[in-house]
């Protein structure tokens, strides 16, 4: 059999976002306010008390803006109610009004009225229209943001007048803001919302949900001081999140949530739900839960869920599960980089500069504070900066379904630290491209080293930490789920830090529910030397391989109700996907499968080569799976079981 190469044109069916509606009516879920834009600077704002000792006709116009979380679902139209007033002392004429859109193309924006109209300085002094986003249904796929602006042109102000109102919303089937919970150890607590963010990027600039020490009372140093140029004890994990990274056609997807990357953006994720956050049902631990959220595509999900024990002894870590899925119906999506983002401030007597180092054996990459001597402020130098200390511990992953071992992910693929300066900053957040290139090329711990010897501080920086669980194909159906933990250390030094790791695996190794590697499915086993009488046993792929003579192997089958046929028309590794029976497997196999299925072609004279994912049905799947062997390195075809 052999391959040639091919560009896999099959589209791409995006599952539209399912978030939590927020409002229960259109107009509750309106964000407006009372603030008129103007391209003049005389007819500015007015409000219903700013008539008095003005002259002339004034407009105000209701609302003054539309902005997210205003929604509507993809082909529905949203009519939003609006007030023209006149809350000036003599006659104002609207000589016209007009919708204009900026993103989106088409009429998606339209209003009721465009004048000329005339509205009195009496008490009728209130002309009601209506604003139509989405108008007729325009557009009719999302998720998506759009942008447009309506002007009123009028003689507002008793002279020539342009005021705009702008315009933006939501395409989507529902909306859900983000929301921020939060959960605690005897030690540490820390604040996560429904997008994927932890930290708040330190909150108020004290931090205290940050995995620091200073609300539980261990941490002596009480001075509570913000940025400057002593430790803010308030704050070790400034902001993190998850990351997922790809290519699309030409462009490269990059999906995160912090600095820059709002809910909103195209680098944001997208929640679905609220977030959980668990004090009461679980006695050895708090659980917390970001519900699921999704890429700004909406073609992969995600769903972190935190676990914080609650002993004393086992205060200085929470344990981190992610689970990352495919929501597409089809394709795969391929070549999926996949880790997270944090950026470490531990206290340090240079404000948020520290230094990093790692622990290969213990999967361990940290961040330390940066030391100079006694601190200016009184009460604040009670512990040496660099026993401070905070990192990440990778544990482990898997596949779901979990058919083989290599279906299980022991190793992560790179970790790293470096500039804050160079990765995220003055670009207002990562530059897709160039992260990406990283994640192509790094593998194992490398930790910031300065090699400017005119830098001013070359040992302590502002650094920023990358970890890459792997790069990863995500099929139909396929859900990865990794393990981490997170662990701070006040005094402990390294020494401390270690033992805390040692400790949060420990636990970990006694609450299996949390994580813990799931059992090989059992499947159904044909096997034997001769196709034609073949035997039959259920087990697993790596069982049924261990017989020497696997003919095929379906998961979650059992040969009491499928059992192995003996008379075989397709011979595993010879003919399987040679549905036209020329004796090949090519190209032409994927078009006598297609003819078949879809222009009333010739039925295959054997289904079970037809069936190239051996799942004893022929339909699109086997197209797809046949283009995945011979043009993307895919796995050989596999025959199936029917006998037909």
């Amino acid at each position: 059999m052999t391959r040639k190469s091919l560009t896999n044109n099959a589209c791409l069916l995006l599952v539209a976002v399912i978030i939590t509606a927020l409002a229960a009516s259109a107009l509750g879920s309106i964000s407006h306010d009372w603030e008129t834009r103007t391209t003049d600077p005389i007819n500015q704002p007015q409000g219903p008390g700013a008539r008095a000792g003005q002259s002339g006709p004034f407009l105000d116009v209701y609302p003054r803006w539309i902005s997210p979380p205003t929604w509507t679902k993809p082909g529905e139209q949203l009519t939003i109610p609006g007030l023209m007033r006149n809350i000036g002392d003599a006659p104002l004429d609207v000589y016209s009004i007009t919708a204009v859109e900026i993103t989106g193309g088409g009429d998606w924006l339209e209003v009721s009225e465009h004048g000329p109209l005339t509205i009195p300085e009496s008490e009728q002094n209130e002309h009601p229209f209506e604003i139509y986003l989405n108008y007729n249904g325009a557009i009719t796929t999302g998720p998506g943001i759009y942008e447009g602006y309506i002007t009123f042109h009028s003689n507002s102000g008793n002279h020539d007048s342009w005021g705009d109102m702008s315009v933006q919303f939501i395409v989507a089937d529902t909306v859900q803001e983000p929301e921020t919970v939060d959960i605690r150890t005897e030690c540490i607590r820390m604040k996560f919302n429904n997008a994927g963010n932890i930290g708040r990027a330190g909150s108020s600039g004290l931090g205290t949900y940050n995995l620091d020490f200073v609300n539980s009372e261990i941490d002596c140093d009480t001075t509570m001081n913000g940025l400057g140029a002593d430790d803010n004890a308030g704050i070790y994990l400034y902001a993190a999140s998850p990351f997922i990274s790809r290519l699309k056609g030409d462009d490269t997807i990059l999906n995160y949530a912090m600095y820059y990357a709002d809910w909103l953006d195209e680098k944001g994720f997208r929640p679905l739900v609220s977030p959980l956050a668990d004090s009461t049902s679980y006695v050895d631990y708090q659980y917390g839960s970001t519900g699921r959220f999704v890429s700004s595509d909406s073609t992969i999900g995600l769903e972190c869920n935190y676990f914080a024990p609650r002993d004393l002894d086992t205060c200085k870590f929470i344990v981190v599960v992610e689970k990352i899925y495919n929501r597409t119906v089809w394709p795969p999506i391929d070549n999926v980089y996949i880790g997270n983002f944090l950026d470490w401030d531990i206290p340090s007597d240079s404000g948020v500069e520290n230094g990093s180092d790692h622990d290969g054996g213990r999967d361990l990459q940290y961040v330390y504070g940066g030391e100079y001597g006694p601190d200016s402020i009184e009460n604040n130098d009670c512990v040496l900066a660099d026993q401070r200390m905070g990192g990440v511990s990778y544990v482990g992953g898997f596949r779901v379904p979990y058919i083989s071992s290599q279906d299980s992910f022991p190793d992560y693929r790179a970790m790293w630290t470096e500039l804050l300066a160079d990765y995220a900053f003055p670009t207002g957040g990562f530059i897709p491209g160039d992260i990406f290139g990283d994640f192509q090329v790094r593998l194992g711990m490398e930790e910031w080293e300065s090699i400017n010897p005119a830098m001013e501080d070359s040992l302590y920086q502002d650094i920023f930490q990358v970890v890459v669980f792997g790069q990863y194909d995500l099929t139909v159906g396929d859900t990865l789920v990794f393990c981490k933990i997170l662990a701070t250390e006040y005094d402990g030094g390294l020494s401390g830090l270690q033992a805390t790791i040692d400790a949060a695996y420990a636990w970990i190794d006694g609450h299996p529910e949390v994580f813990s590697y799931p059992e090989q499915i059992i499947g159904r086993c044909c096997y034997g030397t001769n196709p034609l009488d073949p035997q039959c046993a259920e087990n697993t792929v790596t069982e049924c391989v261990a017989t020497g003579s696997m003919l095929t192997w379906v998961p979650y089958w059992n040969c009491v109700d499928n059992p192995c046929p003996g008379d075989y028309c397709c011979t595993p590794f010879v003919d399987a996907g040679d549905a036209d029976e020329s004796g090949d497997v090519n190209i032409l196999d994927v078009g006598f499968i297609i003819n078949y299925l879809y222009k009333n072609g010739l039925a295959p004279a054997c289904n079970d080569k037809a069936d190239a994912n051996g799942n004893n049905i022929v339909n699109l799947l086997d197209v797809t799976y046949l283009i995945d062997y011979l043009y993307r390195n895919g796995p050989d075809p596999i025959c199936g079981m029917t006998g037909e």
